[in-house]
């Protein structure tokens, strides 16, 4: 009984070997990958099982052929199709001879003399008896990238332009308010809009300044986001260099005219403390405000005996800025003494504004009274 099992076994098996072999010489065929992987398919467009039919189906039109006798001749397995697109997005990008011919391309495809400041107007401040202008020239001459703090609007940012605008160099400020991204700072790709390949890398501020030279300002530097400031950390040092990562690794080395400016306000809202190893790579310098600018530039010694006072009460953190101080002036001109005195004291906390309005009364009554 045992061997009359295994014979009917074997002949059940052998009948439908031979109905195999009759289906695939009559209604199918097996179609090999033009690649010559080695992987091929086995089709079948008159087969009953409907699962079949449709994948039939969708592989002629997948191919856009009308049956399966083309789709032999141009067949390429899953693996095969995927490494040609891989291969097709690789060669759509620019080549490396490209992207350098493209670096001024970030800023709007103006020349980089177009950053050089026109005017100046900056009047120098003296810090332990040396000019702030001398210590800032020769912190350039050697590119020893500065720190510079201090209150807002006590011209930190003007003095770095003085500096360009003395030495005729490109200038640029970048604020670290929350807007600008890593990609604005180091680039990205884009589509090219010559249409001869479907992208281009556009460089960003950062990187078209360390290929050509010129006087970069990061504002604002403790508000910027984490990974902001971990660019900066390789650009700072003493490699000075940038690497495009999503690029395709070219390495940028600074410009010899390159110089790297920061500036920053202290314990503002929205400030975080600097990290100490991007912090040690600068020289730091702290500014306060220029008297002597003040006085130059506004003749009404009322408004600077009460910013005087302000600045040293313990009531007012608000700074009293020189920049609100011209302000001031400028309002008093277009509207009236009132007007002018109304916008100033808006500027300050609403805790603040009683006290502030009490010291501007006393020291305008006492100048009616002496007149």
């Amino acid at each position: 009984i045992f061997y009359k099992q295994i014979d009917n076994k074997n002949f059940i098996e052998e009948n439908r070997k031979n109905e195999v072999v009759k289906l695939v010489n009559e209604k199918a065929m097996w179609i090999t990958c033009t690649e010559n992987c080695g992987k091929k398919i086995y089709v079948d467009e008159v087969s009953k099982r409907e699962l079949h039919r449709n994948f039939v189906l969708k592989l002629c039109k997948k191919f856009n052929v009308a049956n399966v006798i083309e789709l032999k001749s141009i067949y390429k397995c899953r693996s095969c199709r995927k490494k040609d697109k891989s291969q097709e997005e690789k060669q759509s990008q620019p080549q490396i001879e490209l992207s350098n011919k493209t670096k001024t391309i970030s800023i709007n495809n103006v020349e980089m003399s177009d950053f050089i400041p026109r005017k100046d107007g900056y009047i120098s401040n003296k810090i332990d008896g040396i000019k702030d202008t001398q210590i800032m020239q020769k912190a350039y001459e050697n590119k020893d990238f500065i720190l510079l703090e201090g209150e807002t609007g006590c011209g930190k940012t003007h003095l770095v332009r003085h500096i360009a605008y003395i030495n005729q160099k490109p200038y640029m400020r970048v604020n670290m308010n929350g807007a600008i991204t890593p990609e604005d700072f180091v680039g990205q790709w884009i589509p090219n809009p010559t249409g001869e390949s479907k992208y281009i890398w556009n460089d960003g501020v950062l990187t078209t300044f360390m290929r050509n030279g010129g006087i970069f300002v990061i504002d604002e530097i403790n508000m910027a986001p984490a990974d902001m400031l971990s660019i900066l950390h390789s650009v700072c040092d003493d490699e000075r260099r940038l690497v495009l990562t999503q690029k395709d690794g070219e390495v940028i080395h600074s410009h010899q005219d390159f110089w790297l400016v920061a500036t920053m306000n202290l314990d503002y809202e929205g400030t975080r403390p600097l990290n100490l190893s991007l912090k040690d790579r600068f020289r730091i310098l702290h500014l306060n405000y220029n008297n002597v600018a003040e006085h130059e530039l506004i003749k009404n010694k009322i408004i600077l005996e009460v910013a005087e006072i302000l600045r040293k009460s313990e009531q007012i953190t608000t700074p009293v800025s020189t920049r609100k101080l011209i302000q001031y002036i400028q309002d008093e001109e277009k509207h009236s003494e009132k007007i002018a005195q109304m916008f100033f004291i808006m500027n300050f906390e609403k805790s603040e504004q009683l006290a502030v309005k009490e010291v501007i009364d006393l020291h305008f009554n006492n100048k009616k009274e002496v007149q």
